[in-house]
């Protein structure tokens, strides 16, 4: 009994990816919430972004320190959508609220100034 359990354990610690405070460098990566509305953002050489928030475009900047990440100087298009249930906004509050990040195979996880989880992204640009 004692061993099928400890397999079992083994087996569900493989299967739950372990959101490491890995120091992936973001230059050049793009990445996204699934949520449908398209909504991504590229990390860009020289701390400059760029994306999509749901109906509008936005460009602005960022920096990188290991795990930290702050985005600023946003600037977002005002063109009028029909609702996205307030994705748009929420998408924009977690990128602008971030304060440092993690990383999990293809999935990053933004965190603000508390430490709490405020923004899930899966990685886009994988070839």
């Amino acid at each position: 009994m004692k061993k099928t359990l400890s397999i079992l354990a083994g087996l569900a610690a493989l299967s739950v990816p372990a959101f490491a405070e890995a120091p992936l460098n973001l230059t050049g990566s793009e990445w996204g919430p699934e949520n449908g509305f398209g909504q991504f953002v590229q990390f860009k050489s020289g701390g400059e972004l760029y994306g999509f928030a749901g109906c509008n475009s936005f460009i602005g900047r960022y920096t990188q320190d290991g795990t930290s990440l702050k985005v600023f100087d946003i600037i977002l298009t005002k063109k009028s959508c029909a609702d996205t249930n307030g994705a748009e906004a929420a998408f924009m509050d977690g990128l602008t609220q971030a304060d440092r990040f993690s990383v999990a195979q293809q999935d990053m996880r933004i965190y603000d100034v508390k430490g709490e989880w405020i923004l899930g992204l899966r990685r886009r640009d994988w070839d």
